[in-house]
């Protein structure tokens, strides 16, 4: 596929060079002819030697010479300068080759004198054709690509079958008549009347042909033809009615005589201007659609130097053809001749024609260039507001906007990283043609109608791309669209960074308030586990304190009634906080009461739990607890105790002791032995049962609570009121902080004195 573009593109330079070449050489041939008493017999300004003699009675012979060559030189200028540009730096599109082709050759057939070439030169010329309506005309090089273009502008395809079929039909009889001359397919033996509408046909054929496809096409593509529309009109029609109403350079319809022979000469002259004027709007008409609607993607610089350069060109050729009259006009009026003459037409340019270039270019910054400043204005103000935009939905509508209103996409879709997702999507703009298989970059599958990926790169951080679809013009992605969408990325992939920030602040919030609920559902579940009331036998008063570090935790407290008036007190603590430890909470509770209602000794229920605990508790993660028997009526309290932290006993006498039993936590050995202790309360006596939360507690220097801190709280205290006291001094203690550091609870009984 590489060797074919090449091979093309070989064979449109050398014939472009081929054009020019034969050009050139009619050039030559003119200025080393004797340029005193020649005038060019082709193109827009052909005039014959009987007009010049008369129009020399009142214009000087010489500007009349020199001012034919300058337009001739000129109008090649611009034609072959917007050809060539086009042809090569025109973009990708094939129809750049047919319109670059098509103004190098209709160039040279209207302005290189390809008539004063001899021999083999003049073989070449025949083939690029001359301007002589008739015929001939459409037989040419330049009179077959000018028809091919009309056909097929601005897109390269014909409008139907119809009008393929006319092509396909008029090519063939060209190619006919050019294989066998003079035979049945040469109109030049048809009547002249059928010579005529063949002549014509071509032409008008090729007009309409544009207008039907300006009528068709939709309204927003309308103004990329328009110009061309009009171009190809005005050079069609006053082409048409110079041949018909001037004779003398082509038999015309009509046979008109003027009175005199200088109003005759001057009739000639005036429509020689129209008919000049009126092609120099061809390469410009062109050179504007091209540039201007971004038909293939010229760059900006070319842009300048083919309107600008075409328009300069058409400027000065007016002013020079005007100012052949008026140096005529002058050199015989004004002393000094045409020395003087010059010297007035020379000052006449300098001061007239320069403003006017400048208004004329001022004119083109304003009108012709508006769309790409605008596409800029439109990225500058994009990059303004994007910034402050959050909502996804919100940077999508302005993304929508400003890629309408510059590269216009077909469609467009903003995939997003997420996170923990690894893409290689890298830093640059890539095509899917440039992607292996053209299916995937890297670990994330192309859109089905994308064709072009633009990366959003954030802090150095890939946060999602920028997939866009074909271009609504048919065109593709040239350079300078890359340059404005990369623009488009950095502005929009901070604000699509922020974007997803909030979006997972916002779903954050969502699973917040959702865990918030559940745990607020939880936590209500929890306490409801909690023992409602106390018991409250005779001559006892019992009390308790919970406070969970989060929403749920790990500790519990309970009053269980067995038989015969006796109570099972226990105070539990799992390792952790939070969810995990409140499940291994809920499970242990419902094991230890199930056992507390079945056995009597406070050890063997120890050993009964922790053996059916240690296969479901998660490793490394264990229970403590504390747990006795008490029998209100004797004040007798059998205990045992599996690693928790040890209850503090006020004797009547008001000394404190710890009441001590030995064993492992649930959930470190599956043979773990307890042992079961007594004590007798007598009236008068305090209990307070602790979790680890109450001794741990910290201040601000790491200093803890300790035992002591609860002891010596105890020892002063009348009754289970006590566990209140507790709860301030531990609050005091942590301060200025509000969190105690882990659960604290407190289960606390007293017997009354008698």
């Amino acid at each position: 596929m590489k060797v074919v573009r090449v091979a093309a593109r070989s064979v449109v330079g050398v014939a472009a060079l081929a054009v020019v070449a034969v050009g050139t050489a009619s050039f030559i041939a003119y200025f080393t002819a004797d340029t005193r008493v020649l005038l060019v017999a082709q193109g827009p300004l052909s005039l014959q030697p009987a007009a010049a003699e008369v129009l020399e009675l009142f214009f000087d012979g010489r500007l009349i010479r020199d001012g034919q060559i300058t337009v001739h030189l000129l109008g090649t200028a611009v034609f072959w300068a917007t050809g060539l540009l086009i042809l090569f730096r025109g973009g990708r599109s094939p129809m750049r080759v047919t319109t670059g082709l098509m103004l190098l050759l209709v160039g040279a057939a209207l302005f290189s004198p390809l008539t004063l070439l001899r021999d083999a030169w003049a073989s070449a010329a025949a083939v690029i054709g001359t301007l002589r309506p008739g015929p001939l005309l459409w037989r040419s090089a330049a009179g077959l690509a000018f028809l091919y273009f009309c056909l097929v502008f601005p897109d390269g395809r014909p409008l139907g079958r119809i009008w393929s079929g006319a092509l396909i039909g008029f090519g063939v009889h060209v190619l006919v008549w050019s294989v066998f001359p003079g035979s049945f397919a040469d109109p030049r033996e048809w009547a002249s009347s059928a010579a005529l509408v063949w002549t014509l046909a071509p032409p008008l054929g090729a007009l309409a042909a544009l207008i039907v496809r300006y009528q068709r096409i939709e309204a927003s593509r309308r103004p990329q033809i328009r110009l061309v529309v009009v171009a190809v009109a005005a050079t069609v029609v006053t082409t048409l009615v110079f041949w018909v109403l001037q004779p003398r350079l082509e038999a015309g319809l009509f046979d008109l005589v003027l009175a005199t022979k200088r109003l005759e000469a001057l009739h000639d002259l005036n429509l020689l201007l129209l008919l000049t004027l009126s092609l120099f709007l061809l390469p410009v008409a062109v050179g504007v659609s091209v540039t201007r609607y971004r038909l293939w993607e010229t760059g900006m610089l070319v842009n300048r130097a083919l309107v600008y350069g075409a328009l300069t060109a058409m400027v000065a050729g007016a002013f020079l053809v005007g100012m052949v009259g008026i140096g005529s006009l002058l050199a015989g009026s004004v002393g000094g001749g045409r020395g003087v003459a010059g010297v007035i037409t020379g000052v006449t340019l300098v001061i007239v024609f320069q403003p006017v270039r400048r208004r004329v270019q001022a004119s083109v910054d304003r009108r012709f260039y508006r769309e790409k400043y605008d596409s800029d204005r439109a990225v500058d103000e994009f990059s303004r507001t994007i910034g402050d935009l959050v909502d996804a939905a919100a940077i999508e509508r302005e993304l929508q906007t400003v890629l309408g209103r510059t590269v216009q996409p077909a469609s467009s879709q903003i995939v997003t990283v997420t996170a923990g997702q690894h893409v290689s999507w890298g830093s640059d703009v890539v095509e899917r043609s440039d992607v292996g298989g053209g299916d995937e970059a890297g670990a994330a599958a192309w859109p089905v109608d994308a064709v072009l990926l633009v990366p959003l790169v954030a802090q150095g951080a890939t946060v999602g791309a920028l997939f866009l679809g074909p271009r609504l013009s048919g065109r593709g992605y040239e350079p300078l669209d890359r340059r404005m969408l990369e623009r488009i990325a950095v502005a929009v992939a901070p604000a699509v960074r922020v974007g997803q920030l909030v979006m997972e602040q916002e779903r954050q919030a969502v699973d917040r308030a959702r865990i918030d609920s559940e745990m607020a559902v939880a936590s209500t579940i929890q306490r409801d586990l909690l023992p409602h009331a106390l018991p409250v036998p005779v001559g006892w008063e019992f009390a308790a304190a919970y406070v969970s570090s989060r929403e749920v935790g790990g500790d519990y407290y309970d009053a269980i009634t067995l038989g015969d008036g006796r109570l099972g007190l226990l105070v539990a603590d799992v390792s952790g906080k939070g969810v995990p430890a409140a499940m291994v909470m809920a499970t242990c509770r419902a094991v230890l009461r199930s056992v507390a209602l079945s056995v009597d000794d406070p050890a063997e229920v120890m050993s009964t739990v922790n053996s059916r605990l240690v296969g479901d508790i998660t490793p490394g993660m264990f229970v403590t607890c504390f747990y006795g028997v008490l029998d209100p009526a004797s004040g007798m309290l059998r205990f045992a105790n599996a690693g928790h932290t040890l209850p503090v006993h006020k004797r009547p006498d008001g000394s404190v002791a710890e009441l001590r039993a030995t064993g492992m936590p649930f959930g470190w050995m599956p043979d773990a032995t307890y042992h079961t202790e007594e004590v007798q309360l007598d009236p008068g006596s305090l209990v307070v049962v602790p979790s680890d939360g109450v001794i741990e507690a910290r201040d601000t220097a790491g200093a803890f609570f300790g035992m002591a801190g609860l002891a010596g709280l105890v020892a002063s205290a009348d009754g289970p009121s006590v566990v209140d006291r507790v709860l301030d001094a531990l609050r005091a203690h942590c301060a200025p902080s509000t969190d105690l550091g882990d659960d604290v609870t407190m289960l606390s009984f007293a017997r009354h004195r008698a």
